[in-house]
């Protein structure tokens, strides 16, 4: 709800030097795909005072998660979802959203010696309960790869990669704990390649 984080948001304003802003997904609680839902949960989030106080100075790059991408627990099969996609781009002015042939909200950009990984998890995403026969994604194959090659041609000593949904092992099932296979292996792939300074962030921590 809009005035709920009003608080937060004020602290956050008068009370920090932040470089920047992360909204790692769940911005807002429209739960549907629905423009005329999103739209106004949009405008209550941007109505607070302190929001954009510290939006006004401060870059805010922002992903999606479930609430702000459609129903609770979204994923690929969302009917709506294109339509979700474009009212996000309004209202978001991030750096680039996905690749030509494969939308999305993912991008990277660099501030000083970080490059930040900024992940969709949930157009490409395959449904949480499906069983893993070798294809189930929270990525998808082409931002999976996208990933992949960034973090081989990366320069930056730190390279911090941002997730809507929940890195740990042990979590509730909306998260990377439902999709360990695609996990594990891009672990194992950062190990093969030797790709140091990595750092891991997520949303959807609910406290």
């Amino acid at each position: 709800e809009g005035p709920a984080p009003a608080a937060a948001w004020a602290q956050m304003d008068v009370g920090s030097n932040a470089d920047l802003v992360l909204l790692l997904g769940d911005n807002h609680y429209a739960d549907t795909t629905a423009r005329d839902g999103q739209v106004p949960a949009y405008f209550a989030h941007r109505n607070l005072p302190a929001f954009r106080s510290i939006s006004s100075r401060v870059p805010v790059y922002s992903i999606w998660d479930d609430h702000d991408y459609g129903p609770n627990d979204s994923d690929a099969t969302a009917v709506g979802k294109e339509g979700s996609l474009e009212t996000f781009k309004q209202f978001w002015p991030n750096p680039a959203y996905g690749e030509p042939e494969n939308p999305g909200v993912y991008y990277k950009f660099t501030r000083g010696e970080v490059e930040f990984f900024m992940l969709d998890v949930r157009y490409h995403r395959s449904p949480d309960r499906l069983i893993d026969d070798g294809t189930k994604t929270m990525l998808g194959a082409r931002q999976l790869e996208w990933l992949k090659e960034g973090l081989i041609d990366s320069k930056a000593k730190v390279k911090i990669i941002a997730s809507g949904s929940e890195w740990q092992r042990h979590s509730h099932a909306d998260s990377w704990s439902s999709y360990p296979r695609e996990r594990d292996a891009f672990f194992d792939f950062l190990k093969e390649e030797s790709i140091t300074g990595i750092l891991l962030v997520s949303g959807d921590r609910h406290f």
